[in-house]
């Protein structure tokens, strides 16, 4: 049939398609799921939880958890969220700082990676603005931080300290994603080949620390 709706379903389907991304909103970045946590007393998330193939579990697909996954980014690999040592790559979703409040990019954040990241390949950090879930666009700034073009040298505490905010550090040659005001923005921390301290907890992310 041609479809030809009145005013009354154009308002019902108007309606319908803003509850519809403000729920999608929720699950994709504001959920209290307790699976989507990686380590306990920390604040960053699976983007997919679940089985060791994501989302498909053993005799039915999570539905809410591939809605989530689709809200957040666009395509999936076979082997993308496989939970095995060496295998594929594992994606966290850093999206609140360590107080629990969502990232802002009118503020200034420093996040402290522990060296080494359990890599087999490489790892990175990439920015995302929240409204578009693409890319941060920033005066033609790349929001990638990545060790494939990069050797990153630890400081004193085996840690490698990371910038985000929409000014520079006073050392330009420090690693940095800017930031745009009035945006939210989040991260996703890949590991691609992880390693087995990946998973069972004896390497973890430290949370972003709000800075002056």
């Amino acid at each position: 049939k041609t479809f030809e709706p009145d005013e009354q379903m154009k308002q019902l389907l108007t309606e319908a398609a803003v509850a519809a991304d403000e729920q999608m909103v929720i699950n994709a970045f504001a959920s209290d799921v307790p699976e989507r946590i990686v380590w306990e007393g920390k604040n960053w998330e699976w983007v997919v939880y679940g089985g060791d193939s994501g989302y498909y579990l053993d005799d039915y697909v999570s539905l809410s958890v591939r809605e989530r996954w689709f809200y957040q980014a666009t395509l999936e690999t076979p082997k993308m969220f496989m939970r095995r040592e060496g295998s594929g790559s594992i994606y966290c979703l850093g999206i609140r700082d360590k107080e629990g409040r969502f990232l802002d990019g009118e503020k200034t954040y420093t996040l402290k990676v522990p060296a080494p990241v359990p890599a087999n390949l490489y790892w990175s950090v990439t920015g995302y603005d929240l409204d578009t879930r693409s890319e941060i666009v920033c005066d033609g700034k790349i929001p990638v931080i990545s060790s494939l073009k990069k050797d990153f040298e630890p400081d004193a505490d085996s840690n490698i300290t990371l910038f985000f905010g929409p000014n520079a550090p006073s050392d330009v040659s420090l690693p940095w994603i800017q930031t745009v005001p009035g945006h939210d923005w989040f991260v996703y921390f890949r590991i691609y080949g992880p390693l087995q301290a990946a998973f069972n907890g004896n390497w973890q992310l430290e949370d972003f620390e709000r800075v002056d």
